[in-house]
């Protein structure tokens, strides 16, 4: 049911785009999603995925992951849990980690306007959130730590030449032990913000961020990738008779995806882009930000009846001359 929506928006924003164009768009995005422990699923069409992995013999640890993409958004998230560990590893160390990721790729992003090339920035929203916690207890020799990170990344290019790379990341990491106890520190580089330091075990993101500027063509359809990966870890430092607990923890479900209010791209008065695949009509994105269901927006039959009364008339027009 979710996919025929999707298909039918998307056949409704071809619309839109080809009377704005003057031209036939391609429509054959390409989506992909992993997870570790689960089934890899890519497809021209949006895909989710979702795995996860429980300790046994004793071990009390559980991963999970899952990842989902969509027009103009990814998702993913981790989660690694460790409790009560007091297993002999080698070297006194065990760890788990467990990773996601998300992507999707548009072929048919097109620029246009009156002159050759332009000079324009992508703007993107944030969102998500990180936690670590560790503890350990007994006769331990070193401890617990709980970890997780998110990054993102993404390009703009065409068969020819590579317009713009972008991205960002996210880290968070809690320890607990004889070497140090209870610190938490995390950093920030990119998009998610040039930010390091130790303090709380939970760390955030919710913005609307925007790239450096970049130059592209007028008029030339374009490939736009964007990819999120998302990583949680637990491990224990145990020698002994102590115990060790740990949590590491991605939720970036809806965490990449253009502006769903504002402009996807920054340009001058005169200039706007098209992407059927992308659901980026007049330089506006037409998704919606739960990517578990995708209904047709409300205002698109009032977009699409007025851009077809625009192309009526310019049909008339033509004829008439």
């Amino acid at each position: 049911m979710r996919t025929n929506t999707i298909k039918g928006v998307r056949m409704a924003v071809a619309l839109a785009v080809m009377v704005i164009s003057g031209g036939p768009i391609k429509a054959d995005a390409i989506y992909y999603v992993t997870t570790t422990y689960g089934p890899t699923n890519s497809g021209s069409t949006p895909v989710s995925t979702s795995g996860d992995l429980n300790g046994s013999g004793g071990l009390l640890l559980q991963l999970t992951g899952g990842a989902s993409a969509s027009p103009g958004i990814v998702g993913a998230v981790s989660g690694a849990t460790l409790t009560g560990f007091a297993g002999s590893c080698p070297g006194g160390f065990c760890g788990w980690s467990v990773g996601s990721e998300a992507q999707f790729t548009l072929d048919d992003v097109i620029f246009s306007g009156p002159t050759d090339s332009i000079t324009t920035a992508l703007n993107l929203a944030l969102a998500g959130s990180m936690s670590a916690t560790a503890s350990a207890s007994g006769n331990f020799q070193y401890g617990a730590e709980g970890a997780a990170t998110v990054s993102f990344s993404g390009y703009l290019t065409d068969n020819d030449q590579f317009y713009f790379g972008f991205g960002g990341s996210m880290a968070n990491d809690q320890w607990n032990g004889n070497f140090v106890s209870g610190t938490s520190c995390f950093s920030r580089s990119g998009l998610l913000g040039d930010i390091a330091g130790c303090g709380s075990p939970v760390e955030s993101v919710g913005t609307t961020a925007g790239t450096d500027q970049f130059d592209v063509p007028v008029g030339v359809p374009l490939t736009l990738q964007i990819t999120l990966d998302t990583n949680a870890g637990v491990a224990g430092y145990v020698n002994g008779t102590g115990s060790a607990n740990a949590t590491g923890g991605a939720n970036f479900a809806d965490t990449v995806s253009f502006p769903f209010s504002g402009f996807v791209f920054d340009l001058p008065s005169g200039y706007t882009v098209n992407s059927a695949e992308g659901l980026i009509v007049n330089n506006q994105f037409l998704g919606v930000e739960n990517t578990s269901a995708v209904p047709e927006p409300a205002s698109l039959p009032l977009l699409i009846c007025a851009l077809a009364g625009i192309g009526l008339l310019r049909f008339r027009k033509r004829r008439s001359t």
